[in-house]
């Protein structure tokens, strides 16, 4: 079987009403950056991409099949009372967690203004924060 290239991310889409909004949502939440609006318009994009770091989150309300159903991402994170407390500071409200789930990982969650889960997990192995 023939090896296949490295994969350099993976960008889940993710069905919003409104586009700018959503993009707005995730830089803030994320501390990200808007990097894609399409068309460039200044009325009403139809596709939008967030990036922070690795993680690229991208959303559209061009796909009716996408508007059935809340969407999940599931993002490892490092120190995840950090994120807790990072998130709750703006202005969110914890869906759930931080909580152990049965495989050993500490989760929280948040839902966007559309209702899709946005998910934070730390590996059973990694560290917690100081203090």
């Amino acid at each position: 079987m023939a090896e296949l290239p490295a994969i350099l991310g993976i960008h889940p889409v993710l069905g919003v009403k409104d586009v700018e909004q959503a993009a707005n949502w995730y830089a803030k939440v994320l501390d990200g950056d808007v990097t894609l609006r399409w068309p460039e318009a200044p009325d009403a994009p139809l596709y939008a991409a967030v990036t922070c770091g690795v993680l690229g989150i991208h959303l559209t309300n061009a796909d009716p099949e996408l508007q059935r159903a809340p969407g999940r991402v599931y993002v490892f994170v490092e120190e995840l009372d950090s994120w807790a407390h990072a998130l709750r500071s703006r202005g969110l409200t914890l869906e759930f967690g931080p909580e152990r789930s049965v495989l050993g990982v500490l989760e929280l969650a948040v839902r966007d203004p559309d209702g899709n889960q946005l998910c934070f997990g730390q590996r059973p192995d990694a560290r917690p924060a100081p203090g």
